[in-house]
């Protein structure tokens, strides 16, 4: 168990609508809190002290039996050793839990039209809007927090398998394009104490990220330069420039756009990391239920050597491509040629 990714442990409780749902309500009912931090007990003790119907919750208890979630002993029911496991990582847990449920959701009204049209209907499968305005109203950065803390806790957990593959100390000024609340960059700088890092992401982004790295103590290391790369050139000057769950939400002329701008960012000499989801083989191992909130960007996935041709064509050489297969994540690094 402790050798399995957390992306992983975390799949068979979220795989499938009904196991999504039941766990949804043990969560927003305080079953889960009430046995996880006291007795077991029977179903009519947990609907007294939750104040929930006796037959419902009967019914809710068995299908979380059913989907390994509690175990039942005579009368009492407690939590799974598995589903502990899982909830080590409750964060996760509960962003994939919510942002998969809001896929479902827009599926059922818009997956057809998207397989029609998708240039009309396919953004319609999620319900992120960024804005790149610096001058955004307030209830822009309430609904882009949504967001980043999706991002940033996807990032807690996917970084540390690129923090073990690549030594960030030969790169001193590390640029973090589309690096949302600094989440990598801490990760890093924790690490590798002579780093800096700043990232570049649009406005309110940057400002939700201030304020996380300032409570991490970490201000005097990452800062924040505010911009879109659609439309502005990144800074200059770097080591090493890192995009991370970033470029696979992209097509393929926008990262051909992306990949030239990191050339004119990075030292000669420097490096270009890149770390992205890959595509995965759904005609022979199906699509995991438990993905489900990275549904909408699968037309975006390609290939481990995706990032190939472009890093060749704009000056980069000594090109490397590997994979974390186990959370289908690809690493690929590549030099600018001086």
């Amino acid at each position: 168990m402790t050798n399995v990714h957390p992306f992983n442990i975390i799949g068979e409780f979220l795989d499938g609508f009904l196991r999504a749902e039941a766990l949804s309500a043990a969560f927003k009912l305080g079953l889960i809190d009430r046995l996880a931090q006291g007795a077991p007990a029977s179903i009519g003790e947990l609907a007294q002290q939750l104040a929930l119907d006796v037959k419902h919750a009967g019914i809710l208890s068995a299908l979380l039996v059913n989907h390994g979630v509690l175990r039942k002993d005579v009368e009492r029911v407690f939590l799974t050793d598995r589903f502990r496991a899982a909830l080590a990582y409750r964060d996760l847990l509960e962003v994939r839990l919510e942002f998969g449920r809001d896929v479902r959701r827009a599926m059922h009204d818009h997956y057809a039209p998207s397989v029609r049209d998708p240039s009309r209907h396919h953004s319609q499968l999620h319900s992120i809007k960024f804005d790149a305005r610096h001058d955004y109203p307030p209830d822009v950065r309430a609904s882009t927090e949504q967001w980043v803390r999706f991002m940033s806790t996807y990032t807690r957990y996917s970084a540390p398998g690129l923090l073990a593959r690549h030594d960030f100390s030969t790169h001193p000024r590390i640029l973090d394009v589309g690096g949302n609340n600094g989440e990598l960059a801490i990760q890093i700088c924790r690490k590798f104490p002579a780093v800096a890092v700043t990232v570049f992401d649009i406005p309110v982004v940057c400002d939700i990220g201030t304020d996380r790295v300032r409570s991490a103590h970490l201000s005097d290391r990452i800062s924040f330069v505010k911009g879109d790369i659609r439309v502005d050139m990144l800074p200059g000057g770097f080591d090493a420039v890192v995009f991370s769950s970033f470029l696979h939400d992209h097509g393929e002329k926008d990262i051909a756009r992306f990949i030239r701008k990191a050339h004119d960012s990075v030292k000669s000499g420097g490096s270009v990391i890149i770390w992205e989801t890959h595509e995965f083989d759904i005609e022979r191992v199906g699509f995991p239920e438990y993905k489900m909130d990275l549904f909408a960007a699968t037309t975006m996935f390609g290939p481990p050597n995706r990032y190939v041709a472009a890093l060749d064509r704009f000056g980069f050489c000594s090109i490397q491509v590997g994979t974390d297969d186990q959370i289908g994540f690809l690493y690929t690094t590549a030099v600018r040629e001086a």
